[in-house]
């Protein structure tokens, strides 16, 4: 449900798309992982070598160090949504020349469509760059405002299939958000001593002499490398700006050395394209020393991901895999999803755990009538929300009876009473938000259905061997923003 108010659905399209061809969660989940990698490292190609006119070796060499900095540094979602950066870096390094805007907007809307609180950043670097040229732009002040502002309408065209659903859906429902950690908030920045003890921060390292290197090589310094080292600061413990903030509506970065990862990344993205720009960087001799160099930075990174990403071994050689028995145990024991990693690694039959999902029920997204307590992380910890986790039925009286063969798709999920329920009003364990076009099927047939308190309800007789299923599509206001995201996209790649 998070894709639909917090979390937009690019990610999930990626996913969703492999889903009917790979019926293996954890293939599925590398191959998206691979497809991210590439789109990063083709976007990025595709700027260096047809637009910068790059040599095909520079351009590869610069593509592979960006695509692995980022899938280093960033989750999924945010990795994602950077496939959309080097558009923007190219439309704002360019800003001066005919049509630079519509990179710009192209870009934005590709990381809109992904991570929200990034794009947020992303946003708000972009609003700040474009202020600074308006300002310091003395002979073509009208240029530089007219190429903003179509920037900005372009960009709002492109965006509305992905922030009109969650700006209705959040207006009109009353959703209960994640609890915001105060103690992660003022705390969890970018320190000296973890710059030199964390495993990410290697590769940090690696960025840094990257720009640094380039800096020094060229002899000069762009505004977007200023710009974006300078608000990188203010994930760092240089600047303790967030004890004065923990009440205002930034505690939703939730970790603050998120924007000093933020603004690197994108300061490598200036760097990167200043450095393809550099007219001895196509000799022989600056090929080797940056192959070298990309060579060295992904064996680091390649390392970084090893440790994050691949079973422990014990002593005996074996991996160290969370069974279903253990996972098993975690459940019965009371505790939640927080502590699954602790468990080893999952294979697929730990994937397919039935434990493994009642453990995985975050409370963030869902209605908030879904829940008894509104401090519960956990949906299984509350004595309401437990009943949508283990999927059992409600009726008009209060009484809850137990369904079977639950079985969930991406589009739709379905499931069968254990007893037969005479009751005029019946509550199913399935979450919905108002406004979305959901319909309610009982043995192939539709019947009529609402949502009342965030839950999706019937209002007739269901008998044991009824299956019910349910199914989700998409309502008219989010079809239309859509064709209207198409079309301009169409008219933006015929525009010359």
């Amino acid at each position: 449900m998070a894709s639909n108010v917090f979390y937009p659905s690019l990610g999930l399209q990626l996913i969703v798309n492999f889903f009917p061809f790979i019926h293996n969660s954890l293939l599925l989940y590398k191959v998206v992982l691979l497809m991210i990698n590439f789109l990063l490292a083709a976007t990025f190609y595709s700027v260096l070598h047809f637009k910068l006119r790059a040599q095909p070796t520079i351009a590869a060499i610069l593509s592979l160090l960006w695509s692995g900095s980022v899938f280093s540094l960033f989750n999924i979602a945010e990795a994602t949504a950077a496939i959309g950066i080097p558009l923007i870096v190219y439309g704002l390094f360019n800003h001066n020349e005919k049509n630079s805007y519509k990179y710009i907007a192209i870009g934005l809307s590709i990381s809109w469509s992904s991570h929200i609180l990034l794009s947020t950043i992303i946003s708000l670097f972009v609003f700040i760059y474009l202020l600074i040229c308006f300002f310091t732009n003395k002979t073509s002040k009208k240029f530089v405002f007219l190429s903003s502002f179509k920037a900005v309408f372009f960009t709002f065209l492109l965006t509305l299939g992905t922030l009109l659903p969650l700006i209705y859906i959040s207006a009109t429902n009353k959703i209960k958000m994640p609890n915001m950690g105060y103690y992660q908030f003022q705390t969890w920045y970018i320190t000296v001593q973890s710059f030199f003890t964390e495993t990410k921060l290697i590769v940090t390292f690696l960025v840094l002499l990257f720009i640094i290197a380039t800096i020094i090589l060229i002899r000069d310094i762009f505004l977007g490398q200023i710009l974006s080292l300078i608000l990188a600061v203010f994930g760092t413990s240089a600047v303790t700006w967030e004890p004065f903030f923990k009440h205002t509506s930034l505690i939703s970065i939730q970790i603050p050395y998120r924007l000093f990862y933020y603004f690197l990344i994108i300061c490598l993205g200036f760097t990167i394209v200043v450095f393809a720009t550099f007219r001895k960087s196509s000799t022989n001799s600056f090929k080797k020393i940056l192959a070298t160099f990309t060579f060295l930075a992904m064996t680091v990174i390649s390392m970084t991901l090893q440790k994050d990403n691949y079973a422990d071994i014990d002593i005996p050689g074996n991996f160290v895999v969370a069974t279903p028995s253990k996972i098993h145990h975690h459940y019965m024991t009371g505790q939640d999803g927080y502590g699954l990693g602790s468990l080893g690694a999952f294979d697929r039959a730990s994937v397919h755990s039935s434990d493994t999902w009642y453990l995985m029920n975050y409370s963030d997204y869902v209605p908030q009538q879904a829940l008894a307590n509104q401090n519960s992380s956990f949906m299984l910890s509350d004595t309401k929300g437990k009943h949508f986790i283990k999927h059992q039925l409600k009726t008009s009286t209060g009484q809850y009876i137990d369904t079977h063969s639950f079985k969930a798709s991406y589009n739709q999920l379905s499931f069968v009473s254990t007893k037969d329920i005479d009751s005029d009003t019946i509550y199913l364990p399935v979450l919905g938000y108002q406004h979305t076009n959901i319909s309610v099927f009982i043995n192939h047939t539709k019947v009529s259905s609402s949502i009342e308190n965030g839950q999706i309800v019937v209002h007739q007789r269901i008998n044991s061997s009824d299956q019910i299923m349910i199914k989700q599509y998409m309502p008219i206001w989010e079809i239309l923003p859509f064709i209207v995201v198409l079309a301009t996209l169409v008219f933006l790649f015929l525009l010359r």
